[in-house]
């Protein structure tokens, strides 16, 4: 499943909706941990696609938690005959008090 680290402004400068809130640097730094996963991936997760609210975590409990904050529209980047992929966008900076997002 990718992961994108993302600078606050990404998803406005590639036009990508997003249902919920976006992540902010004051949201970064304050170490809430926001991240926005794509509309594919919340159906996957949760059978009405609603994942604002819900938290995550990668791969083992000695990572972070993660807030999902915000749903963005499937995107297609290995075409149009391929099923929209599942995604998680990270802010590019990790939380307080951890060395990355991952």
């Amino acid at each position: 499943m990718p992961m994108t680290q993302v600078t606050p402004g990404y998803f406005e400068a590639m036009g990508i909706k997003v249902r919920g809130e976006l992540p902010t640097w004051s949201s970064v730094m304050a170490g809430t941990a926001p991240v926005v996963v794509t509309s594919a991936f919340a159906k996957r997760f949760w059978s009405d696609g609603n994942a604002i609210g819900h938290r995550i975590t990668w791969y083992n409990e000695k990572n972070p938690y993660y807030n999902i904050v915000g749903v963005a529209e499937d995107i297609r980047s290995n075409g149009l005959q391929q099923a929209p992929i599942q995604e998680v966008y990270f802010p590019i900076a990790g939380p307080s008090g951890t060395e990355g997002w991952f």
